[in-house]
């Protein structure tokens, strides 16, 4: 079709003492990861492991879990401003979420929360990306009347890696001597990675 539909995706960063029940429960060399388990949540990061600096001396973990777009869609609030009440109950449903993916005693995690963050990402990763006609132009357009291009995750792949591999593909096109216009003409198709996982595939 010629219309983006975009996910809305709750995400909780929060920590927690050292050695929490938490670190405790996943491998010692995990990072990230997809949730399988759980209709309320997709993905669950260390923040503290991403970026561990040797003998930081920190006593705190920081984790980030990320919703599934149905639970974002069925507890959406406005995201400019979110109430303290929904924050905290989106907080403990998503942290029970957990505890039960991973099979921890209940509010085993919610009872040892030092701080939390808690955003709505409202136009979240679209369940859908541009395809366009000109197999050429995949994954960015171009407007060479006037001299304009875009680029983004909703034109490659809806993932990190999808928005940085569209950036360059403009790039290269525009340092191209005379840059034609480029897929411009093309619709919208769903993507498998969102369908899938939920989030994208994070390449």
């Amino acid at each position: 079709g010629r219309q983006m539909t975009l996910n809305s995706i709750y995400s909780v960063c929060f920590a927690l003492p050292k050695n929490s029940a938490l670190s405790k429960a996943v491998p010692n060399d995990f990072v990230s990861g997809f949730v399988r388990n759980s209709p309320n949540l997709k993905f669950l990061s260390s923040n503290t492991r991403k970026y561990d600096s040797e003998g930081s001396g920190d006593d705190v973990e920081v984790w980030t879990v990320l919703s599934s777009a149905k639970f974002g869609k069925a507890n959406k609030g406005p995201q400019e401003f979110l109430p303290a009440d929904l924050q905290q109950n989106v907080t403990e449903k998503l942290l029970a979420s957990l505890e039960q993916s991973l099979v921890l005693p209940e509010a085993s995690l919610a009872d040892a929360i030092l701080e939390r963050r808690v955003q709505l990402w409202g136009a979240a990763v679209p369940v859908n990306a541009w395809k366009a006609e000109d197999e050429t132009a995949d994954g960015f357009l171009y407007d060479n009347q006037h001299g304009v291009g875009a680029c983004g995750d909703w034109l490659l792949d809806p993932s990190i890696g999808g928005a940085w591999e569209s950036g360059r593909r403009l790039a290269k096109h525009m340092s191209k001597e005379a840059p034609t216009t480029a897929g411009l003409q093309g619709n919208f198709q769903a993507s498998t990675a969102v369908d899938k996982a939920g989030i994208g595939s994070i390449q």
